[in-house]
């Protein structure tokens, strides 16, 4: 990721780090982090637990609690945009579209210009709650489960998003770490830094890959 980010953006600049250079990693404490399984849960919990080890200091920092609001708003913003985006293909090939995806885009089509500018305003008013909330904290970055449990059998579905889904909202840079498997399916760490810190973000990924690497 970190190779491909160096040639495809302008400006980008690889991040070298100290060997005490160690961010401080806040866990969301609250309904967003409820929505895990208890599988992933106790995932979480040993992967803290190795970091935690490893010299990482970790604070637990209640956040998101109004998470459900959140998920809502998140799905009508994003079918808003994607029922736009389609208009003209939509209008002309409606019976071609898959029922899920005609579903979301019938949705989107309820939601007006004015609501569609006060969600993008909600997302960048919960992006400043969220960076305030880091730095009076000192958090560098978030760690979260990477999904609600495993990841699921088959091709059918690629999963939940909603541990992913208020990061996307905000426009926070996030990843996955592999971290472990749970009845023989992967289930990783996500980490999450702040609004641009994507240079950051994967340098201290890197570190934490070899961490969890070696715990699995």
């Amino acid at each position: 990721m970190a190779l491909a980010a160096s040639v495809l953006r302008d400006g980008w600049e690889t991040v070298a780090l100290s060997e005490d250079d160690l961010p401080v990693i806040g866990v969301p404490v609250g309904p967003y982090l409820q929505q895990a399984s208890p599988e992933a849960l106790a995932a979480f919990q040993r992967q803290l637990q190795r970091l935690e080890t490893e010299g990482y200091t970790i604070w637990h920092v209640p956040t998101l609690l109004d998470i459900e609001a959140i998920n809502q708003w998140h799905r009508r913003l994003v079918f808003a945009e994607f029922a736009r985006e389609h208009a003209r293909l939509y209008a002309e090939f409606c019976p071609l579209y898959r029922p899920r995806t005609a579903a979301i885009i019938e949705q989107g089509k309820q939601v007006s210009d004015a609501e569609l500018d006060d969600l993008r305003g909600a997302c960048l008013l919960l992006r400043d709650q969220l960076e305030k909330q880091m730095q009076q904290a000192g958090i560098d970055l978030w760690a979260t489960p990477a999904a609600l449990g495993p990841a699921p059998a088959g091709l059918q579905s690629t999963g939940d998003p909603n541990m992913n889904l208020p990061w996307t909202t905000v426009g926070f840079p996030a990843l996955t770490v592999p971290a472990g498997v749970v009845h023989g399916l992967p289930l990783g760490l996500q980490v999450v830094a702040r609004y641009s810190d994507d240079e950051l973000l994967l340098a201290w990924a890197e570190e934490l890959e070899a961490i969890l690497l070696i715990s699995r």
